[in-house]
């Protein structure tokens, strides 16, 4: 009774072949999706060179400002004698500017974090900044709730190891930098941005074991069998001969032919790898972490731009720059100032992009602009009777 219950239920749900009996649809080889661990940024940082390149080239783009110290109303304050000239000057032993901001950039991204060391004198002057690495830091939270005026009020201390075995030392928030970007429910120790991208990184990496498997195991994709026949088929290779031909195969490097003794035959089950679409998905998986970063694909070559030309990494680096190097890293300078206690004297460090040949492009465009304008307006007094007041307008002034 029970059997025809779930014969008549398996031949209403369609699971019964014409012969009556149950079928199933089997897939061939591993179904599950293997996803990696987001959480761990520094080891995907240092083992997924796409993931690593981007990074290292937001972070080179932001270290390339120069510092300028101005005051309340934007002039430029001239070096003197106070101590924060110093410090851009030479920030710690190790480091000029430019490499210590690289190394807070490049923790920003990866862990959306940035620690340094900048203690201040007894003088409140600060002579040394020098970057932590945000890795097993740990934050001892004050649990005062929301109604704080400063970072004291958050954060009670620093957790830091200060050894390579594992030797933690404290630090109070007056004695460092901290930089974050609140995640909307985090107020610090916010989540990193890797987190948002398991899933291209996690193609990523299975892309290269791909690759990798296909190029190691050229030789092993097909069929060997005996030429022999017994006047119906090919006599199949029996137990012995089978681990004999195995471990032949095996000790031998890939792409090399097998000699036996024996009349062999040779199927090849080659797949085109072009086919696989491994690249595609590489690049594909790439523009998603360029555009994590706000930077433009364009800046990265031919190889995930197709048609890409000078002019157009030209523009994408000025394009990365305008809308997001430039506002990030007027950001940190900001942090700078405040964290510093610069602004209570009046001060205000600001990072200097005037440099930088492709965004000089658009005041050259700019200029040429305003000449050709001065021109037609010289030509039209020659004309007509002008204002002053015409002329500003027409050009643009």
């Amino acid at each position: 009774m029970e059997g025809k219950f779930f014969h008549k239920l398996g031949s209403f749900f369609g699971l019964l072949g014409q012969d009556g009996r149950y079928y199933t649809t089997q897939m061939l080889g591993n179904t599950t999706p293997n996803w990696i661990d987001s959480t761990a940024g520094w080891t995907l940082y240092n083992e997924i060179p796409e993931l690593q390149a981007v990074i290292n080239r937001y972070s080179n783009m932001v270290a390339s400002a120069n510092p300028i110290v101005t005051d309340a109303d934007g002039n430029i304050i001239d070096p003197n004698a106070h101590w924060i000239f110093d410090l851009i000057d030479r920030p710690n032993a190790m480091q000029s500017w430019g490499p210590m901001v690289f190394m807070v950039a490049l923790n920003k991204c990866v862990t959306n974090n940035a620690l340094i060391y900048a203690p201040k004198g007894a003088m409140k002057n600060v002579q040394n900044m020098t970057p932590i690495a945000w890795n097993n830091v740990k934050i001892v939270a004050t649990k005062k709730g929301l109604r704080q005026t400063d970072m004291k009020g958050f954060i009670e201390k620093f957790q830091i190891p200060v050894t390579q075995y594992g030797n933690f030392d404290d630090f109070l928030p007056e004695e460092v930098v901290y930089l974050c970007e609140p995640d909307g429910i985090n107020l610090f120790a916010t989540r990193s941005k890797l987190e948002a991208l398991r899933y291209p990184l996690s193609n990523i990496a299975s892309a290269y074991r791909k690759r990798n498997v296909l190029l190691e195991n050229l030789f092993a994709l097909g069929i060997l069998s005996m030429e022999r026949q017994d006047g119906v088929s090919f006599v199949p290779l029996d137990g012995e001969a089978k681990k004999k031909m195995t471990a032949d195969i095996m000790a031998r490097n890939s792409g090399k032919p097998v000699i036996t003794d024996k009349p062999m035959k040779w199927d090849p089950m080659s797949f085109p790898t072009k086919d696989l679409m491994l690249f595609e998905e590489m690049t594909a998986d790439k523009v998603a972490i360029i555009d994590q970063y706000g930077l433009n694909q364009n800046m990265f070559g031919s190889a995930e731009s197709k048609g890409s030309t000078f002019s157009n990494v030209e523009m994408g680096e000025r394009q990365a720059y305008n809308s997001t190097i430039i506002p990030d890293t007027e950001l940190m300078y900001d942090e700078f100032t405040k964290q510093l206690g610069l602004d209570k004297e009046g001060m205000f460090l600001k990072p200097s992009f005037d440099h930088i040949s492709v965004l000089k492009a658009d005041d050259n465009k700019a200029a040429d602009a305003m000449f050709k304008r001065s021109q037609a307006v010289e030509k039209m007094s020659t004309l007509l009777t002008l204002s002053d007041e015409e002329k500003r307008t027409l050009l643009r002034l």
